[in-house]
């Protein structure tokens, strides 16, 4: 049976999270081997560098929250 856990996506997009904070989101996943983590288009960066050499991967939202901003703004974000 496969386990549920690589199916999770372990997410923080609060507004006011800090690298450190994201830090910690990447080594909880890779401790509990979640599939990815979900992170704020700034962080993409940072979370790709803390998860190299592991099997987690890095989603990014883009228009976060509710896709209010312009399509030249989630152009650039994406």
């Amino acid at each position: 049976m496969e386990r549920i856990n690589r199916y999770i996506d372990h997410t923080l997009l609060k507004q006011n999270a800090t690298a450190a904070d994201i830090i910690k989101l990447c080594e909880e996943a890779k401790i509990y081997q979640f599939y990815a983590v979900c992170v704020n288009s700034s962080y993409v960066a940072l979370a790709c560098k803390e998860l190299t050499g592991s099997d987690v991967k890095v989603a990014a939202t883009v228009g976060f929250p509710l896709g209010a901003c312009s399509t030249e703004t989630k152009s650039y974000e994406t």
